[in-house]
């Protein structure tokens, strides 16, 4: 009998298990999209959206972008981009007035690769390294100051910083100037993980472990 020895609170983990896997596949169904998504060529795509603007290197300040840019070169399944903060600790209380270290380590990821985000924002492609096989791109990292369990709106963050220097192994600390964090409550860590143009990393595989990490402090 299916299931037969193992104890009920271990069934329903696996019920659970189950139904969320269903979900998944049950929301994994096509649905009708704005546009076509096969236009004659990628130049044409953004011509369908009269409202939205087509993307000419500089960032959106407001209203709706268009991008035609070719998405680009996919990694294997076996080199997807991960990322750990190591340090402060998850939950720990900070200083304000001194400087706070952040590290975090990224891997399968080849970091320095950087273009100019004022002229050559979403423009490019994803690339990958001829020899490495891992995504040509940068780490940033991102503090928002949190309010109860309200998600923070994302045009609000207290510190963030682009790390275009590449680096052999993974690593990064990056120090936050004391005083930076000028409000008591608590302060999400976030990395974020992009192409060399600026655009969050394209994976292979839907289902997969995150590319970035986030953790939380209180001051």
């Amino acid at each position: 009998m299916l299931f037969s020895n193992i104890t009920p609170s271990t069934a329903l983990v696996v019920l659970t298990i189950a139904s969320a896997l269903s979900l998944v596949t049950a929301q994994s169904r096509p649905v009708d999209v704005p546009g076509s998504i096969t236009p004659p060529s990628p130049s044409d795509y953004c011509k369908q959206f009269a409202n939205a603007a087509p993307s000419k290197g500089a960032q959106f300040s407001s209203g709706q972008g268009c991008s035609s840019t070719v998405q680009g070169l996919i990694p294997s399944n076996d080199k997807m981009v991960s990322t750990i903060i190591t340090a402060p600790d998850d939950g720990a209380r900070v200083d304000p007035s001194v400087e706070l270290s952040v590290t975090f380590i990224v891997q399968n990821l080849d970091t320095g690769f950087a273009l100019n985000p004022d002229t050559e924002f979403l423009l490019a492609p994803q690339t990958i390294g001829k020899d490495s096989g891992f995504i040509e791109g940068l780490v940033n990292l991102v503090i928002q100051q949190l309010t109860g369990i309200s998600a923070p709106d994302s045009r609000n963050f207290s510190f963030f910083v682009s790390l275009t220097n590449p680096s052999p192994d993974g690593s990064y600390t990056v120090t936050v100037p004391p005083k930076t964090l000028n409000a008591t409550g608590d302060y999400r860590i976030c990395t974020m993980a992009t192409s060399a143009s600026f655009h969050p990393v394209i994976m292979p595989v839907a289902q997969r472990g995150s590319q970035d990490d986030c953790i939380r402090i209180t001051v």
